[in-house]
Order: C-alpha cells, then sequence, then structure tokens
C-alpha cells in the first residue's frame, strides 16, 4: 500500500474513534458541501430523484437531494466506525435487524445463502454482522483507482471475510 494509502488509512481509522454521532455531525456538513458545490453528485441525486418522482409521487414529495446527499455524506463517515476498531465493537452498533428468522432458516437448509446488498445502509457492517454468523465471501468491483484496492482489502480484513474481486 503507497504512503498516500497508508496516510488515508490512518485518517479514516482516527475520524473512526469519533462517537458516531459526531460523524453523523460531520457527514451532514460534508453533504452540504455536496448541495452547495453544485457538481455531479447533486446532478445524478436530483436526476434520480425525479425519476422517482415518475414511479412514486407519494414518495418522491418525502425525499430531497439536499437531504440525500446529507445522508450519503453521513454513509461515507459510518464506514470510518466499522472500520476503525475490532468487529465486534462495530457490531455492537446495530439496533435492529429484520428477517433475521428467514436468514437463519436459510442457513438451517445447508445449501449457502446469496445475500443481495445494495449500497443502503452501513453495507461494511452487514458483512461483519454476517461473518459473525456464518462463513462469508463478499463480490467486490475493482474501485475505478486501482490505488485504492489495497485500502479497501485491508479495512475489510479484519472480519475475516474472504474478499473475491469480480
Amino acid at each position: 500500500m503507497t504512503w498516500s494509502m497508508r496516510l488515508l488509512y490512518a485518517v479514516l481509522w482516527l475520524a473512526g474513534l469519533l462517537p458516531l454521532r459526531i460523524l453523523h455531525a460531520i457527514g451532514s456538513v460534508f453533504g452540504d458541501l455536496l448541495w452547495w458545490r453544485n457538481g455531479r453528485e447533486r446532478r445524478i441525486t436530483t436526476i434520480n430523484l425525479a425519476l422517482l418522482e415518475t414511479q412514486d409521487r407519494a414518495l418522491a414529495g418525502q425525499v430531497d437531494a439536499r437531504g440525500v446527499l446529507r445522508e450519503t455524506g453521513k454513509a461515507a463517515l459510518e464506514v470510518a466506525k466499522v472500520w476503525s476498531g475490532r468487529p465486534q465493537q462495530a457490531l455492537a452498533l446495530v439496533r435492529e435487524v429484520r428477517g433475521l428468522d428467514l436468514f437463519e432458516q436459510a442457513l438451517a437448509n445447508g445449501k449457502g445463502v446469496i445475500i443481495a446488498a445494495p449500497h443502503l445502509g452501513c453495507w461494511e457492517l452487514l458483512s461483519y454482522w454476517l461473518a459473525a454468523r456464518t462463513s462469508l465471501a463478499i463480490v467486490y468491483r475493482p474501485p475505478r483507482h486501482s490505488r485504492f484496492e489495497p485500502l479497501l482489502i485491508k479495512a475489510r480484513g479484519a472480519s475475516k471475510v474472504e474478499q473475491v474481486r469480480a
């Protein structure tokens, strides 16, 4: 891993030592900066919300682009919290699990389980949660910038998850 990626990992690790509410506050400010910058992220969010409006007007009325960008900022910094410590510390952040009985039933069948997890919520925490219950392999798409791949592998390595490059 290059020195710049080591530095980035250290910054993420240190940020993860902050309380989650502080990380959420910083993430919300980051989302506001994305809004005010009026760049690619704002344009894509606005387009996606317009598409949502054509599908579900009631839901679209409850969501605004600035709020989405704030939540995106919060989610980005949540990853630092998960990556900064041991998996057991991260798992202590889990407050609610839906569908646990279905998951356990599928595991009991002994045929394996495929989890299709979109990047909604803290998917990094999901892999820790799953790995605490069964052996796990995750398939990931390599980042656009290859220099980030060693960082991702190192950060995700704490949970003993097999990482499979797509």
